[in-house]
């Protein structure tokens, strides 16, 4: 920065300082005033409707989760008979290295939004047929994580999968099964 020469350098300094920190408390509180969750004002949003310059900070908008997905899956023996549920990737608890490396959340990423893509095309349907949901991609995705990812039941011929929700670290309510699938041959 140039001095001006009427302006010691220091007065200088301090004053664009000032300027600058009077700048970037504006934008922090136009920031913090479009952040309306319901956008029930459009505000300053008008002035930037794509939000490059005042970023909208909902990050799980419009609805946060407020359950917990499961992937289940059971084994068909040859004789008929299945094993018990078990779940396919439960979550880790998360310690401080997940900050810098966490690759095994690339797979829970994957099945829950292979999960939500069944659900809301179940949902998103008036009585969908059981057929169609089974050539919906997040359906597709998950037949095909369990049957090629996932070691199965020595003997097993075929496989089954289920969605079940549960309220996570609030045990006090009970898993629901929300969906089940069909049972698919292995191999």
């Amino acid at each position: 920065m140039i001095p001006h020469p009427a302006i010691p350098s220091g007065r200088l300094r301090a004053l664009a300082h000032g300027l600058l920190y009077a700048l970037f408390a504006s934008w922090i509180l136009a920031t913090a005033s479009t952040q309306d969750p319901l956008r029930r004002r459009p505000g300053l949003r008008k002035f930037d409707p794509t939000g490059l310059y005042l970023p909208d900070w909902r990050f799980f908008a419009p609805r946060p989760a407020t359950a917990d997905t499961h992937l289940l899956v059971r084994d068909q023996m040859a004789d008929g008979t299945l094993t018990a549920w078990r779940e396919v990737a439960p979550s880790q608890t998360r310690r401080l290295s997940h900050i810098l490396f966490y690759p095994s959340r690339r797979t829970e990423k994957a099945i829950a939004d292979a999960s939500h893509a069944v659900h809301a095309y179940a949902t998103a349907n008036v009585l969908p047929k059981k057929e169609d949901i089974q050539l919906s991609i997040g359906y597709l995705s998950l037949l095909n994580f369990v049957t090629n990812q996932i070691p199965h039941t020595d003997g097993a011929v075929k496989t089954q999968w289920a969605l079940a929700t549960s309220g996570g670290y609030d045990e006090s309510e009970e898993p629901d099964v929300t969906f089940l699938s069909n049972l698919h041959r292995l191999g």
